[in-house]
């Protein structure tokens, strides 16, 4: 991911404004366009005024099949990106990103893949991609690429299930992996962008190969899907995710740092059929127990805690295993967390202990 982030940033170092791609319109034009000045002021105030709005409040609606397609953007600087991961029950884990994005006029696609074995890589490779190698839908989640299907997504005609078909084949390596959707997605719109969690849970099965050997797969796994982030996004002061699985619900929370002291917090429940987004007011989000990682500080436990009229929710997390890593935007950290903690919900007690996936990444 260094390769992206050195490319994305350059770009806005030769461009100083954000400039609408026009087909087969003249530079001139370009900059006389009504477009433009109106998509400037608009960045104008992303640009100085970051904060998200005193009344800002996450509202998740239903999500189509075609909001997991492709959306891209008229902007010669914007980053796309669909995200799965997935804890199997031999102990690896894995991470898997389609990650498209523009620098000047040129569009790219990374294919990245990440094994983890009790929460430590074992492996990690990329593939770049010119945007003129790749087959995508506007309608369907669907990429292709040389004319090899990587990832489709898809509803069952019997059993209403979303299901996912992700094949990656890398050098020595390969995942050939199976999702099936098992609680309801959801999406909203964020200051950084759109955002769906499609599959805030699924059932994943299949296989992965790693330098001749091969690991048949079982476990819960997710997928989400984020849209329209541009370079002033990185105006921001970073974000936390994360992901809680029980038998009956996941939990999707995600604080986004305007600053190093105002953030603000989101959570969302999903069950099978429905999904409760909690009031920010009602979400306490700690990091904690800091340590220094080379250049910057980064947190080794957090603690969430929601408190409503009929939801209580306690979660004490430290880190198992982070894996750092630092770009030219920023620094990303990939959490396993040893998660202890509980919700009541419908009047009954669920126990969340376990290992779970969380993620810090920091701009600034």
């Amino acid at each position: 991911m260094k390769k992206i982030a050195i490319l994305f940033i350059v770009s806005i170092l030769i461009f100083t404004s954000i400039i609408p791609v026009q087909t087969q319109a003249h530079p001139q034009d370009i900059f006389k366009s009504k477009k433009l000045t109106d998509l400037i002021e608009k960045q104008k105030v992303k640009l100085f005024n970051t904060n998200l709005p005193n009344n800002f409040l996450f509202n998740p609606e239903n999500i189509e099949l075609k909001d997991d397609a492709f959306h891209g953007a008229d902007l010669f600087n914007y980053a796309e990106w669909w995200y799965f991961d997935a804890i199997f029950e031999n102990n690896l884990s894995a991470q898997i990103t389609f990650y498209i994005f523009s620098a000047m006029t040129q569009k790219f696609i990374v294919v990245g893949v990440t094994v983890y074995k009790d929460g430590f890589e074992v492996f990690a490779n990329e593939k770049y991609y010119i945007f003129n190698d790749l087959d995508m839908s506007r309608e369907i989640p669907y990429i292709q690429i040389d004319g090899k299907q990587l990832m489709k997504g898809y509803i069952d005609d019997l059993s209403g299930n979303w299901i996912y078909d992700v094949t990656i084949d890398l050098i020595d390596s390969s995942i050939d992996l199976h999702f099936i959707g098992r609680s309801k997605g959801w999406k909203g719109d964020l200051a950084i962008g759109g955002w769906a969690a499609v599959l805030p849970k699924a059932d994943v099965a299949g296989k992965i190969n790693l330098n001749g050997l091969e690991y048949n797969v079982k476990g819960i796994g997710y997928h989400d899907h984020n849209w329209g982030m541009n370079l002033f996004d990185l105006l921001h002061f970073g974000w936390h995710w994360g992901r809680i699985h029980s038998d009956n619900l996941t939990i999707v929370w995600f604080v986004i740092q305007n600053t190093r002291f105002d953030s603000e917090n989101l959570c969302v429940i999903s069950r099978e059929n429905d999904y409760i987004n909690i009031d920010p007011k009602d979400i306490d989000f700690q990091a904690k127990d800091f340590s220094l990682d080379i250049f910057w500080w980064i947190p080794n436990s957090f603690t969430l805690k929601v408190n409503t009229n009929d939801i209580y929710l306690t979660l004490i997390m430290d880190a198992a295993s982070i894996d750092s890593d630092y770009k030219i935007n920023g620094h990303y950290c990939r959490y396993h967390l040893n998660c202890v903690g509980n919700i009541v919900i419908d009047n009954q007690l669920v126990d969340l202990s376990g290992i779970h996936l969380a993620e810090f990444m920091r701009f600034r």
